[in-house]
């Protein structure tokens, strides 16, 4: 399992559940590797499962970075995205830069973009099958409440390559 900047709260959950488990950050030490998302260091097909929590609105060019994942990710992998939502389209313009103006339009100060319903969309334009999941889909309604997932938690993205008829 590939987990990207792997949050504090799964750590011990996911390191449980996987049989092995990459971690890796941009900038932290604490992880196994520091790794840029958009020029993954591993071969093709490396893992049955990625996770990626709020990752990808930081990153300035998403695509190269879901292309990558798609790479490393093997045929029968999947990869659990999850980004901020809000609206119906995805809202993005590079000459944003200022943090004061991204704070305005993508709600906070590292973040380059604001993504909307259509992520997907996106997703599936870059030949990933998509299962749109809320935490009512995976958890019981005491863990619901218990991991804090209630309302505006919003939703993760079971994305799977396509496989070619």
């Amino acid at each position: 399992m590939l987990h990207v900047a792997p949050e504090e709260c799964l750590e011990n959950i996911v390191l449980g559940a996987a049989n092995h488990c990459v971690q890796i950050d941009l900038l932290r030490d604490d992880v196994d590797l520091n790794a840029d998302l958009t020029r993954l260091p591993f071969p093709n097909e490396t893992f049955d499962a990625i996770i990626c929590n709020h990752v990808l609105e930081h990153v300035a060019n998403d695509k190269a970075a879901l292309k990558e994942c798609k790479r490393v990710l093997k045929s029968t992998g999947t990869a659990i995205l999850s980004v901020p939502v809000k609206g119906e389209l995805t809202f993005e313009d590079a000459s944003i830069t200022s943090e004061e103006d991204r704070i305005h339009y993508f709600g906070q100060k590292d973040h380059v973009r604001q993504y909307g319903e259509d992520f997907g969309a996106r997703l599936e334009s870059l030949d990933f099958e998509v299962d749109k999941k809320t935490a009512d889909d995976a958890f019981t309604q005491s863990e619901v409440l218990r991991f804090g997932l209630g309302p505006g938690t919003g939703s993760y993205y079971l994305a799977r390559k396509r496989l070619s008829a």
